[in-house]
């Protein structure tokens, strides 16, 4: 959804005279590119803020509730899931895998996976995979598909291992 609101000043030149006067402001409001009433454009950017604040209501309810597992989970396993359900909350139908890398074993291990993938081993030689990447970068990594082909063309990722679908 794409909204406008465009102010303009309005200039008339009467008859005769040698300049325009200014005579006021105009307001535009457009939603997707279509003219709307003020009211209408209000209604629209109220509902939208609002589902905002609830959503960011949602995400600290649910990071308290993950804290409060975190001190509650009688192992780690059960706080893995408590984590996955209660991330269900705010993304529903998303994959949750738990990677922990081994360097002096140069392994993988995935202590928790829930994903539509029938089959994630639990330990795996290292390689130069997406999980690899992420957990060499220390932090939480966003990469775009031409950020793939980057890392691709710089020998840090190997696409063969990497699923872009």
């Amino acid at each position: 959804m794409t909204l406008r609101k465009t102010l303009s000043e309005s200039w008339v030149k009467a008859r005769g005279a040698a300049t325009a006067a200014f005579s006021g402001h105009k307001v535009v409001y457009e939603i997707d590119g279509a003219p709307r009433q003020k009211k209408e454009f209000d209604a629209v950017t109220g509902r939208l803020c609002a589902e905002g604040l609830l959503r960011e209501a949602q995400v600290q309810a649910v990071l308290r509730e993950i804290t409060e597992a975190s001190l509650t989970a009688d192992s780690q396993n059960d706080l893995y899931a408590a984590v996955y359900e209660l991330l269900s909350k705010i993304f529903p139908d998303f994959n949750l895998n738990i990677a922990l890398l081994d360097e002096e074993n140069a392994q993988v291990i995935f202590p928790y996976c829930q994903t539509e993938v029938d089959f994630l081993p639990q330990c795996r030689p290292t390689q130069k995979g997406l999980t690899e990447y992420t957990l060499r970068q220390n932090q939480t990594v966003w990469l775009t598909a031409a950020d793939i082909e980057r890392l691709h063309a710089t020998g840090e990722l190997d696409l063969k291992l990497v699923d872009l679908h």
